[in-house]
């Protein structure tokens, strides 16, 4: 048993993303939720339990690719990829959202 498995988090992290960098995952869902008292737009993956909460940079990156209306992005795909930013000081894991726009073929989640 790993301590690791227990780990129940809701929301998608660059540790936990990991596994999914560089696949295939499906919009299923885009929808406003409440997280520390601050209202964050999240996303919903097909077959990812976690949800992907988006930072503005990944709101900016959605925006230009598939436009204003999130309803729009629900069945398009995108590509995780786990970049280091700067974050107090440190250079930070953080989840970067590329859109799968030119019809790319990249390996699925869970293959």
């Amino acid at each position: 048993m790993k301590a690791s498995d227990f780990n129940t988090a809701n929301y998608l992290n660059a540790e936990s993303a990991a596994a999914l960098a560089g696949k295939s995952l499906k919009i299923y869902d885009v929808s406003a939720e409440t997280i520390r008292e601050i209202r964050k737009m999240t996303i919903g993956f097909e077959g990812i339990e976690r949800r992907l909460v988006v930072n503005k940079t990944n709101r900016e990156v959605m925006t230009e690719a598939y436009g204003d209306e999130t309803t729009e992005w629900i069945g398009k795909s995108v590509r995780l990829v786990i970049v280091k930013v700067l974050f107090k000081g440190l250079r930070t894991p953080s989840i970067s959202i590329e859109p799968i726009t030119d019809g790319a073929k990249v390996p699925k989640a869970g293959k």
